[in-house]
């Protein structure tokens, strides 16, 4: 099953009657490069979706909608217990000179350390010639859900397909939360580039020693299927 590329590797669980995903961050689906969203329109791809910004997830539920008989489209993040937390949401700082990027929403994060050095890369990022708009980020309180609580409430089946997570340098945690030791998705693919070498080694450790391969870096993105 496990095959050279993450696309191959897709494309053959694909093949396969049912194809169930779970993606946490899921931003409004159809942004940030989803991996998701193109393959939805498949009759046999079922799962449910993970956005916690209030006016994302519209979008999300609106891009969603010709295949809401298949996925569910849930508007909390992923916790250790049901809850409420705060989210930091940023915003384009329009000046009327500056630029948009319109794509923001990507980088909202429950880690005020991460929401100070996406600030900082913006800031840099002007200062060598780009004419976007400083951005800044709101406290937003958001609701969250257990693993338990979401599996249970959507059915998800031991052996799922995908699990797809994109959480602005909170990926580990998450892949840890959905225990893969006992629910073994068959293919796991998240964002890499904000977590730490030793974060990286750590879940590597994890997931070989549940069977997983050696994650495969990409650009931004890691991923691993399971042997």
């Amino acid at each position: 099953m496990c095959a050279e590329t993450f696309q191959k590797t897709l494309s053959n669980l694909l093949a396969e009657e049912n194809f169930f995903v779970v993606q946490i961050g899921a931003n409004d689906g159809v942004s940030q490069g989803d991996v998701v969203f193109p393959i939805a329109k498949y009759e046999n791809v079922k799962g449910v979706l993970m956005e916690p910004q209030p006016n994302v997830y519209e979008r999300l539920r609106h891009n969603y909608k010709f295949a809401e008989e298949r996925i569910s489209v849930v508007n909390a993040a992923l916790g250790h217990k049901s809850s409420a937390t705060d989210m930091f949401v940023p915003h384009d700082m329009e000046d009327g000179k500056c630029v948009p990027t319109g794509t923001v929403s990507g980088l909202a994060t429950m880690s005020e350390q991460h929401a100070l050095i996406a600030q900082r890369r913006r800031m840099q990022q002007i200062r060598a010639g780009k004419r976007w708009c400083p951005i800044t980020f709101n406290r937003t309180s958001i609701r969250v859900r257990t693993f338990d609580d979401l599996s249970e409430s959507n059915k998800i089946p031991k052996g799922y397909s995908l699990l797809q997570v994109d959480v602005e340098g909170l990926d580990d945690r998450v892949i840890y939360m959905t225990r893969a030791n006992e629910f073994r998705p068959m293919l796991i693919r998240w964002e890499h580039k904000f977590l730490s070498k030793a974060k990286m080694q750590k879940l590597s450790d994890y997931l070989t020693k549940e069977g997983y391969m050696t994650p495969r870096l990409e650009k931004s993105d890691a991923w691993t299927c399971l042997i």
